[in-house]
């Protein structure tokens, strides 16, 4: 059986792309939380929302960036690389975030730590 990562667990944001990014914000580690979770994807909440080109950023989604494509890695190894989705819109589920995918986002590239 793989466990997931339990919603309420504090991680740490690393961006690694694009260069623009880190000039502006920062690499990190960007405080977070698990606000929900699925085999693909984590919703996380910045504890500190970022500014990056006008727009308040304080919810992004993680999915896994190589395969199998599971976010388990993150409890069994403590880290993922990942793909990340910077929302320009806070939400509270990945359902949500799915439709705000439309709407807007600030894609990049990092990886997520588990907080030992």
């Amino acid at each position: 059986m793989t466990l997931l990562p339990s919603v309420g667990i504090e991680v740490l944001v690393f961006v690694s792309e694009p260069w623009e990014f880190g000039t502006e914000c920062g690499v990190g580690p960007f405080p977070s939380t698990i606000v929900d979770v699925r085999t693909d994807a984590l919703l996380l909440e910045l504890r500190v929302p970022i500014e990056y080109r006008g727009a308040r950023l304080q919810t992004l989604v993680a999915r896994a960036r190589h395969a199998p494509g599971t976010i388990a890695l993150l409890t069994s190894e403590g880290h993922l690389a990942a793909n990340l989705a910077f929302l320009r819109s806070p939400m509270t589920t990945l359902s949500q975030a799915t439709d705000a995918a439309r709407v807007g986002i600030v894609p990049a590239i990092g990886s997520i730590d588990a907080v030992v």
